[in-house]
């Protein structure tokens, strides 16, 4: 008996997914189904990478990653064929969402098939139960790795469709499913009950699982997996040919042109899903388009560059200065160079990827160790985030090329004065905007504690440019039951602060952060405490690890006292630069601001920007009369990879720290680094209680 053999294609519309990493994705994927689905569901598939739309071959079922903003539209779809195709949102979990999104495609091409079974609200009537094989167990903690640490997403098995639970039986292929229509923490079930005439979804999001009616479904033109998935929130958290034969060509010169019709077809229906007119990128009118990656050309690139030379000239001498200097003469001249003549650059290199390679060729080249304050505390490498990362650098460049926002002042000093109940739980977190595994985790752990208020401290990566604020702080920071506040930091001043005043700030009603009413700094208060939430970026020298306090925020800290809206109440200050160094010792500049203001030490200082974690042990602090026993925390390990620094650094520290974190996380690929967390904080008339988590939702350190 033949076994039908059907074909997918794996394919990035985006340059931050790169043909290398898809072609890593799609071997990791063609394993999982011989090796793991096709025993359980008996189907046969190949899965193969391809550099652009338009070279997917007649007959393949494409899933693009995209970085188009689809609302709940990711996901798989039918064209006006009827043929599916799936939509995958790039970020850093992007392999797991492709293998959930390229197996139900193989189980159910269609989307529409259900089959029979007990109602997983109640067992007693028999319903239709759509198959989405992957759903029940999508959440990325029971994903596992293939080949060389790819994730891909677990799935169920046909058992777990059958009506009652068999010992022995595997209901999921990790095993984390252990019954029959068992749904796990960020997984969901639909079913139809012929009686109610009605569709149903059991989810657990959040703290417990729940059911809710999804109504009746006409299914027109879209198959009911898309019309589920559209009533689902967060429905998902390389070959070319070559050598071609002679008396091939004219066939292959055909194929092309039937696969550019087809992907020109495919483009104006994805276009119809996408949300935004601005975010639509073009669709490609020639055969042999490309997703655009870049609208400038090398040598554009070195005129970019040539400006931002002549813009550092003009800035005052700085330590700073001679540096950045180095590193942009050093990324013109290879910019400059003909690639054929002896150039760094192979000349199928995109100008996107040529123009970050310059200019990181000039830092490991000239000075390997200037740039450090850009990954402090990181860990050495060329992955996402670690310190050779290429897009660190872009940041540099953003940075001498964007103009800075203008600072919003509030009208009068109580504007931005909010006041919160005697007891009230805080969940703070800094450095967090990264948008990858550790930082998707702690959004859920924060999540499921169901604090009443919410306070990131600063940076989204890599230069906090609108898209990077909407999907990486915005979209996924978990909601405070009271309101959520974000503080501004170094990483969204790189590109001037127009992602964070014009995107996470935003003032309309539903906003997640429209408590602050677009202003960078607030005050949370109630009778026994006030919260100081201060904009230490703003006003920062690039590159400098200090921040520093504008004259309108010291002008607003006087009016407090001033005015008593302090008064006796004990005072916490939070701010995106650190008030203590790694050492003990204090930091001058912000440090002298906000003591000097407020007449007096805060009581506690909550910071972020170092990537790490500590505790410091209480000082006392006087001035005249008044003595503060006053504590510090770093909280900057919200997302970015770390490590302890060297061991003799440690050992000088420990007399002024109680408490570091010491555990691994021990990830496939990035042994070393220390597990990622967040903290929780609890006000009360008699105190304040401090909860440090971990990534895994477990205490770490507490008061």
């Amino acid at each position: 008996m033949s076994i039908l053999i059907r074909h997918v294609a794996l394919v990035s519309e985006t340059p931050t997914v790169s043909i290398g990493e898809v072609a890593r994705v799609a071997a990791a994927l063609q394993r999982q189904l011989a090796r793991d689905v096709n025993p359980l569901w008996h189907l046969n598939a190949t899965i193969s990478a391809f550099p652009s739309l338009d070279e997917v071959p007649i007959g393949y079922w494409p899933i693009l990653i995209t970085v188009r903003d689809l609302g709940g539209e990711t996901g798989m779809h039918v064209d006006d064929h009827g043929q599916p195709f799936a939509l995958v949102e790039s970020s850093p979990t992007w392999s797991i969402a492709a293998s959930h999104e390229c197996i139900e495609m193989l189980v159910d091409p269609s989307g529409n098939r259900l089959l029979p079974g007990a109602s997983p609200d109640d067992p007693s009537r028999r319903v239709e139960i759509l198959v989405e094989v992957c759903d029940p167990c999508q959440d990325v903690s029971f994903a596992y790795p293939i080949n060389d640490g790819v994730l891909v997403s677990d799935f169920c098995t046909p058992a777990y469709y059958e009506p009652v639970t068999s010992p022995g039986t595997r209901y999921s292929f990790t095993g984390a499913v252990t019954e029959p229509r068992q749904v796990l923490r960020n997984g969901y079930l639909s079913w139809f009950d012929p009686d109610a005439n009605m569709w149903f979804q059991k989810s657990f999001i959040g703290a417990q699982s729940r059911v809710a009616p999804l109504g009746s479904m006409v299914r027109g033109s879209r198959s009911l997996r898309e019309m589920v998935n559209g009533q689902t929130p967060d429905h998902l958290a390389s070959t070319r040919l070559s050598a071609v034969p002679a008396d091939a060509r004219v066939a292959a010169v055909r194929a092309s042109a039937a696969s550019s019709a087809r992907a020109a077809r495919l483009l104006a229906r994805i276009d119809e899903l996408t949300v935004g007119e601005e975010k639509k990128p073009p669709s490609p009118s020639k055969s042999n388009a490309k997703p655009a990656i870049s609208v400038l050309s090398p040598a554009d690139h070195a005129g970019e560059i040539k400006a931002a030379i002549a813009r550092v000239s003009g800035m005052d001498d700085s330590p700073d200065r001679g540096k950045v200097l180095k590193a942009l003469m050093s990324a013109h001249a290879h910019l400059a160079r003909d690639p054929g003549a002896g150039g760094i650059w192979a000349k199928d290199i995109d100008p996107e990827t040529e123009y970050y390679l310059a200019i990181v060729q000039s830092a490991l080249t000239t000075t390997p160790h200037e740039y450090v304050e850009l990954t402090a505390r990181g860990i050495p490498g060329f992955k996402q985030y670690e310190n050779e990362d290429i897009r660190w650098l872009g940041a540099l460049l953003a940075h001498l090329l964007s103009s800075k926002v203008p600072f919003p002042v509030a009208a009068t000093a109580g504007e931005i004065v909010i006041e919160i109940p005697e007891k009230v739980s805080v969940a703070i977190a800094g450095d967090w905007g990264t948008g990858n595994l550790s930082s998707e985790a702690i959004g859920r752990e924060m999540d499921l504690l169901e604090p009443d208020i919410t306070i990131h401290l600063g940076d989204v990566y890599y230069t906090g440019e609108p898209p990077e604020e909407a999907k990486k702080l915005v979209k996924g920071w978990p909601r405070g039951k009271l309101g959520s506040f974000a503080l501004n930091s170094n990483h969204e001043m790189y590109s001037g602060g127009r992602g964070y005043f014009g995107t996470a700030l935003m003032t309309a009603p539903g906003a997640k952060f429209n408590r602050q009413k677009g202003y960078s700094y607030f005050a949370l208060r109630n009778r026994s405490w006030i919260i100081l939430g201060l904009d230490s970026a703003h006003e920062a020298a690039f590159i400098s690890d200090h921040g520093k306090l504008n004259e309108a925020q010291v002008a607003w800290l006087q009016e407090l006292k001033a005015k008593n809206i302090i008064g006796d109440r004990r005072i916490i200050v939070m701010t995106h630069h650190h008030a203590r160094e790694m050492n003990g010792s204090y930091v001058s500049a912000l440090w002298g601001a906000v003591y000097g203001a407020l007449g007096r030490a805060p009581d506690y200082w909550y910071w972020a920007h170092i990537h790490g974690v500590a505790v410091f042990k209480p000082d006392t602090v006087g001035h005249g009369t008044t003595e503060v026993r006053f504590k510090g925390r770093l909280v900057g390990h919200g997302g970015v990879p770390y490590r302890a620094d060297k061991a003799e650094d440690i050992k000088a520290w420990m007399s002024k720290i109680l408490w570091l974190e010491d555990r691994v996380a021990h990830d496939p690929e990035t042994k070393e680094r220390l597990l990622n967390g967040f903290l929780v904080i609890t006000l009360g008339e008699d105190g304040l209680d401090e909860k440090l988590y971990d990534e895994n939702g477990r205490v770490r350190w507490q008061t």
